[in-house]
């Protein structure tokens, strides 16, 4: 059996003894969720591979894209995309 740290804010890691077993089904998981996640991104730039495109050849001809470029190539951004703590 082995033992692997396990903790909660603010009171610290603690060894938690488990098996081999249960890392490898764990391991296994993870790489499930991991590929899952690979294939929406991949899927994401493949059906938006027109704006990818647009924003490589702006940032290759000025070197840096400004907040209004993101805009005119992308459009405003949904609200229910926005990140945690934005708009």
């Amino acid at each position: 059996m082995q033992a692997a740290p396990t903790g909660f804010l603010g009171h610290g890691a603690q060894l938690v003894p488990h098996s081999a077993a249960y890392e490898q089904a764990l391991g296994e998981e993870q790489l499930e969720i991991l590929a899952a996640e690979y294939q929406a991104a991949r899927e994401l730039l493949e059906k938006r591979r027109d704006r990818l495109e647009a924003l490589a050849e702006r940032l290759l001809e000025r070197e840096k894209l400004e907040p209004e470029d993101l805009r005119e190539i992308l459009g405003e951004r949904p609200e229910d995309e926005s990140p945690a703590g934005v708009g």
